[in-house]
């Protein structure tokens, strides 16, 4: 019973030093209006979003359209996007833009709305932002500076592997097996 308990403070020790990893650990791209950058967003175990960074090349405001400006799933878009101060609930009407004031630096964590849920507990419930697939993952931003009009693009993709885990060895108590089902 000793070894059994040790093995497994072994492997959740293991688990919770775990960091997920992205190839490329950022992604950029040089547009006329902004210069963008994005990296992942992640917690010690998982990556829930991204940090947008947008730096504004011109002497004129240019609009963040959020409401035309997606999460992207190997290639695809798979719903919108969502930042501090939007009201869960309200995730899917139409937002306002952000404004990128001249020449100025626009600096913002965004995550896939369609991967935020509602946690229910016995004492308590919160919304929070689901874990990231692995796999190819990106944004597609619309910029707007009066009539013109700029995508960052799905090319600032990134891969995200985690860590496997290990298998969890059997124990069993009095015939009984505690992990891995009574066998």
């Amino acid at each position: 019973m000793k070894k059994a308990a040790l093995l497994l403070v072994i492997f959740l020790t293991g688990c919770a030093t775990a960091v997920p990893t992205w190839t490329p650990p950022s992604s950029s791209q040089s547009l006329s209006l902004v210069d963008a950058q994005i990296k992942p967003a992640c917690s010690n175990s998982y990556c829930y979003g991204f940090s947008l960074e947008m730096q504004n090349k011109t002497d004129r405001p240019v609009e963040i359209d959020w409401n035309r400006s997606y999460y992207t799933q190997a290639g695809q878009t798979n719903g919108g996007l969502m930042a501090e101060g939007v009201i869960i609930s309200q995730r899917n009407m139409i937002r306002a833009p952000d404004v990128i004031l001249p020449n100025g630096r626009y600096l913002k964590t965004v995550w896939p709305s369609n991967f935020t849920q509602l946690s229910i507990g016995l004492a308590s419930a919160e919304w929070i932002n689901q874990m990231l697939p692995e796999g190819s993952q990106g944004v597609f931003i619309t910029l707007k500076q009066g009539d013109r009009e700029e995508y960052v693009r799905s090319e600032m993709s990134m891969s995200v592997s985690y860590p496997k885990a290990l298998p969890i060895p059997a124990m069993s108590l009095g015939g009984i097996n505690l992990i891995n089902g009574d066998k």
